[in-house]
């Protein structure tokens, strides 16, 4: 599960097509409509582009840069404005506007139309993965524009290349960060119930299985989901997903069209989906409930998988009640860990007219200096090794530094490696298989069936 996909609902509900973004190639400048950004020296002269001829426009559609607290505050205070604005100052004659993106699928097939027309954003935000290769024929390959640093202190090179394989072509920079999602729990409950969780957290699924029958005998309800979108799925059993198959064989269901019915980890993790609901382990209208974290927030419930995205909410909620713990391991032998990785990168595209300003921009974004800024206002596992917890304000902050210790046992988002049309499948069936209306078999056929 991306986590640009949450944060997206998060970001202006106004979403450009490709011609608004586009950059008007006759006059070398780009259009701006209502969600576009300019920076402060752009607003001052109403947002228009009276530059010398020499002067260069480049355009970002941006999905992840702005932050719902951002979006409160007037532009100038913006984290991306500032961005923008050192640049613009090492560079002089260039000017950066950018479009904020509220759909990732549908950034996708706008810049399919971008393509086709040869005229759309410089640089472009999207999801890693899959999604991104569908698109590759747009995008321009970065291998020999990767600075040594880069290659080396940026993690998930992989998910932004051809075929997964970073020693193919590479089309994005990995941006912004490694996000992440791992098991919240109520420290009040679990310890009526027996249980220090920060001492001896569970290092198996049989033993977490058993804390879960525990506190459902206790009385409490163990997890409150939302399975409507397979949440918990995609935030849990995908890690023993990965842990049996490994995501290069995920991703052979994408690229070979191997058949899901035949991956036995994916048919294991399906039954016991299926399993922990029949066995009392979720909320019974799971199917079609809205109100999860609502339900943890206010301790109807034991656990909840979490995002790093939603420490803050429970935090100011329920304060020192609030812990997390990894996800337990799915496999004998294996450790516990977390699910996540960079879900998403930064492209340039291969009709810009200014390719090497284009690649600069986007390395001066992804830069060290700029991502120790930008995590101190949108906190996350930094993409980057070379930035540390100290250098980013969390070095005091007990939740982020557990999660970003774990950084080093961290499963690629599954749903990223599926193909489009069998995670749709998925995504709108997987509930049926946890109430039991249809088996896990049916929904791997349909799966299969989606990529013919």
């Amino acid at each position: 599960m991306k986590k640009m996909r949450r944060a997206a609902a998060l970001l202006l509900a106004v979403l450009m097509s490709f011609t608004a973004a586009a950059c008007d190639q006759s006059a070398g400048t780009a259009s701006a409509g209502a969600s576009s950004g300019e920076t402060a020296s752009q607003a001052e002269t109403g947002g228009e582009t009276s530059q010398p001829q020499e002067d260069v426009t480049l355009t970002w559609w941006v999905a992840n840069t702005v932050t719902a607290d951002e979006q409160k505050l007037p532009q100038d205070q913006w984290y991306i404005t500032k961005c923008i604005e050192r640049f613009e100052e090492a560079n002089p004659g260039t000017h950066v506007k950018f479009t904020l993106q509220t759909d990732g699928m549908q950034t996708i097939q706008d810049f399919k139309a971008a393509v086709v027309a040869g005229n759309g954003p410089d640089i472009v935000e999207m999801f890693s993965g899959p999604n991104m290769l569908s698109v590759s024929e747009g995008l321009l390959p970065l291998n020999d524009y990767i600075t040594e640093e880069d290659r080396a202190n940026i993690v998930g090179w992989n998910t932004v290349s051809e075929d997964m394989d970073d020693s193919k072509a590479i089309y994005a920079y990995p941006y912004p960060s490694q996000s992440a999602v791992m098991i919240g729990y109520n420290k009040q409950i679990l310890s009526d119930c027996g249980y220090d969780l920060e001492a001896n957290p569970p290092q198996t699924i049989e033993e977490l299985e058993s804390i879960f029958a525990a506190v459902r005998d206790k009385g409490y309800l163990p997890i409150h989901t939302d399975e409507a979108f397979p949440i918990t799925f995609y935030y849990m059993f995908a890690y023993g997903w990965v842990q049996g198959t490994g995501t290069d064989g995920i991703y052979a269901h994408t690229k070979d069209k191997t058949s899901y019915l035949d991956d036995e980890a994916f048919m294991r993790m399906l039954n016991k989906y299926s399993t922990w609901y029949s066995e009392g382990f979720f909320n019974e209208d799971a199917a079609t409930s809205a109100d999860a974290i609502n339900a943890f927030l206010q301790g109807e419930c034991a656990f909840y998988c979490v995002g790093l995205w939603d420490f803050p909410t429970c935090t100011e909620t329920m304060g020192d009640n609030f812990n997390i713990i990894p996800i337990p391991s799915f496999e004998k032998g294996g450790e516990p860990g977390i699910v996540g990785g960079i879900g998403s990168g930064l492209s340039v595209a291969n009709y810009t007219q200014h390719p090497d300003l284009a690649v600069k921009l986007v390395q001066h974004i992804t830069s060290k200096e700029e991502m120790k800024e930008f995590y101190q206002v949108a906190p996350g596992i930094p993409m980057r090794t070379d930035v540390t917890v100290e250098e980013i304000g969390l070095a005091d902050d007990p939740l982020y530094t557990k999660a970003i210790a774990l950084r080093s046992n961290i499963v690629y988002w599954a749903d990223n490696v599926m193909s489009a049309e069998a995670a749709s499948t998925f995504s709108q069936f997987a509930s049926q298989v946890l109430v039991g209306n249809m088996t896990a078999e049916d929904l791997a056929r349909q799966m299969d069936e989606s990529q013919q």
